[in-house]
């Protein structure tokens, strides 16, 4: 199925599911049409965007969704489990979550958590290393340190000149790096892996704006990657703490906080 085809497809599939649950499937848009805040037409991976969320609260039917794409069963392995842990959205004071956020977590033990980050910090290592972003391999090699905190996580400075190189590694330029191959910007050597690459890049906007995180976009989407990076699931590991509700904070370039919810 050719990209534009499947995003008709898309709409469809998640018109059908809103049906059957007695409301709308989500619009993109200020207006619920076809135009941006900016005024500007939405392109066609702009108007998938809120997606995934006409499948709340069980994500059933995502079978149907995916099942053109090769990787389907892969990519739906990953993505059911964050409507358990995201439960049906529905805020404690009314209202409903634009994004997937963890709010009942299960407790995850300090210890755990630190082995978690080191995990995710030598899978990072290795995704730099297989796309040959050395110097940024290099920094992710050195002696990081991880604090295991809890409470509220504070904000990140909002200047780029502000952010430490390790923040800068994990929020900016590795998130790239993959955007750059979902968007078909990486080498690829055959036919097949250009068509996954075109639907990745379609449903690239989406994914990221499950939660706004681009860390979990691109677990999400490894498999799209698999054939092109050999690594073997290297961000399961921030799954598992973001599946917590761990918040990863960096405000030095080698130190990484990561804050564990409060208990309830």
């Amino acid at each position: 199925m050719n990209p534009s085809d499947f995003a008709d497809h898309c709409h469809q599939v998640a018109a059908e599911r809103a049906r059957q649950c007695g409301g709308t499937a989500a619009q993109p848009g200020c207006d619920g049409g076809n135009i941006g805040p900016d005024g500007k037409p939405l392109s066609t991976a702009e108007m998938l965007i809120g997606l995934f969320q006409s499948f709340r609260p069980d994500g059933e039917r995502l079978g149907d969704l995916l099942e053109p794409l090769p990787q389907a069963p892969q990519l739906l392995d990953r993505i059911l489990p964050l409507y358990e842990v995201a439960g049906s959205g529905q805020r404690p004071g009314g209202g409903k979550d634009a994004f997937f956020v963890v709010r009942d977590a299960p407790e995850l033990a300090p210890e755990l958590a630190k082995q978690l980050g080191m995990q995710w910090l030598q899978g990072l290592q290795t995704i730099a290393s297989q796309t040959g972003q050395h110097a940024i391999s290099e920094h992710l090699g050195t002696d990081i340190e991880i604090r295991v905190l809890q409470g509220k996580a504070p904000k990140h400075p909002k200047e780029p000149v502000d952010r430490s190189k390790l923040l800068t590694i994990i929020a900016d330029q590795l998130p790239e790096i993959l955007n750059d191959l979902h968007s078909g910007a990486g080498s690829l050597n055959d036919a097949d892996e250009q068509t996954a690459e075109t639907h990745a890049s379609l449903l690239a906007p989406a994914y990221y704006f499950i939660a706004c995180d681009a860390m979990l976009r691109d677990y999400l989407m490894w498999p799209f990657l698999a054939e092109t990076l050999t690594a073997a699931d290297p961000l399961q590991a921030y799954f598992e703490l973001w599946s917590h509700g761990v918040k990863a904070r960096s405000f030095r370039d080698q130190q990484l906080d990561l804050y564990l919810p409060m208990p309830t």
